[in-house]
């Protein structure tokens, strides 16, 4: 259950540090809507790249302890995952002309 907790709140995290990047860039990015999706899709993207390296849930909620640190990095990667993702979209989309 606690796994579940940290794997979903890590997706709010770079969920929300998605939208705080846009709003501080001042780039005209997508909409609401298309940047909450890009960013579940990288942040999912990007943790489970890393939980194959070892950073996974179970590893920061491991023998009934939390580990903080781990959390930190783990919501960090969330974060980066959603950003990185939005900004290779991005780019791809101005390349194509897709863009609203």
């Amino acid at each position: 259950m606690n796994e579940s907790l940290i794997a979903l709140s890590s997706i709010v995290v770079g969920v929300f540090g998605v939208i705080i990047y846009t709003k501080l860039s001042n780039s005209n990015y997508f909409s609401l809507t298309a940047n909450v999706i890009i960013s579940v899709f990288g942040s999912v993207f990007f943790t489970k790249s890393f939980g194959s390296l070892g950073l996974k849930p179970t590893t920061i909620f491991s023998n009934d302890s939390l580990n903080i640190f781990l959390l930190i990095g783990y919501y960090f990667i969330s974060i980066s995952g959603g950003v990185i993702t939005l900004i290779i979209i991005k780019k791809v989309a101005s390349k194509y002309n897709l863009e609203n």
